[in-house]
């Protein structure tokens, strides 16, 4: 059991790493911070 866990653990990371290198952002709350300026800006648009 903790083979699979330590396993996804480990393709999480990977995922994470390749998000904060397309965005060119540092973190998970770097990313967050992003999204929300993004969903605030198509708000103002509706």
């Amino acid at each position: 059991m903790f083979e699979i866990l330590d396993s996804a653990m480990a393709t999480m990371r990977t995922h994470f790493g390749h998000i904060y290198a397309k965005t060119g952002l540092d973190g998970m709350i770097s990313v967050l911070h992003h999204l929300q300026s993004i969903s605030e800006t198509q708000k103002g648009e509706l």
